[in-house]
């Protein structure tokens, strides 16, 4: 407060607390000093508010315009159906996302909303073994308009194909047991990837590809079975034989292929089927 307010409010409180021909009270006149002072720390709290409404108006104008992006939450498969999961990082505008949706081959489905954030795409009927593509273009937007930042895509495959053992003609030999090897969505996703960009290159065929993943399923194999070796392929299947050391078995590998053909072939193991010789 400078000299002229303050000689402006003593003027004022001296005419307040004064009556007719009276000498003005000394503890009356303070008292409406105080009352009339403006706090002295009024100017920086009124700058205060107003920055920090200025920061909040701010972010709120950045999160609107900032595009969502879209991750693959989860994916789920059993016999009957397969479920993909996609969490957004804003609320969705649910009718755009619905036209943003592709899927190839065509196939049916369903869109169900967990959260404003969180969409399941459902895919009841899918041929078993068939590779598919889903895709949720850029046109899909936020609630407020603003549309991803990016598509995004991934691809999956149908159901297994439920198969008899495979035994070799003319052999006379009998089953001991099968093991059919679980593949997870994200790791053959991994897998073709690691193809397209030169990487894993020991699955680039049947043969070297069922002895990386004999490694991993029965490590002491190469003690017990000879090297694998390609009895029939039709380019998306393949079956190999692993005969026993001792001449008393042997090993039948079923190989599949992930990529589409005219692309670098990926191949993986899907089943072991032990048999016994007389």
């Amino acid at each position: 407060m400078n000299e002229r307010e303050f000689e402006d409010l003593l003027k004022d409180a001296l005419q307040e607390a004064s009556k007719p021909n009276d000498v003005p009270d000394r503890e009356a006149v303070w008292a409406r000093i105080e009352l009339k002072r403006p706090l002295p720390n009024a100017n920086w709290l009124r700058r205060s508010l107003i920055i920090t409404a200025a920061v909040f108006v701010l972010c709120l104008c950045l999160y609107y315009l900032i595009p969502p992006q879209a991750t693959i939450a989860s994916t789920e498969t059993d016999e009957q159906q397969k479920q993909i999961t996609i969490r957004f990082s804003k609320v969705m505008d649910r009718a755009s996302v619905r036209k943003a949706v592709n899927v190839s081959p065509d196939t049916g489905y369903a869109l169900k909303w967990l959260q404003g954030d969180l969409l399941r795409i459902v895919f009841p009927r899918l041929e078993p073994g068939m590779s598919y593509h889903l895709e949720i273009d850029a046109t899909a937007k936020a609630a407020f308009g603003t549309g991803l930042a990016e598509e995004i895509a991934v691809n999956f495959y149908g159901p297994e194909q439920q198969t008899a053992p495979t035994k070799l003609s003319g052999v006379r030999a009998e089953l001991v047991r099968s093991k059919k090897i679980q593949w997870s969505q994200q790791k053959l996703q991994q897998i073709v990837d690691g193809i397209a960009n030169g990487h894993y290159t020991s699955r680039l065929t049947p043969e070297h590809a069922a002895m990386d993943d004999l490694q991993t399923y029965m490590p002491d194999w190469p003690k017990t079975y000879r090297m694998p070796q390609l009895i029939s392929t039709d380019g998306s299947q393949a079956v190999l034989k692993a005969a026993s050391k001792d001449n008393d078995g042997y090993l039948v590998l079923t190989m599949k292929r992930l990529s589409e053909k005219g692309t670098p072939p990926a191949w993986v193991l899907t089943r072991i089927d032990w048999w016994r010789q007389p």
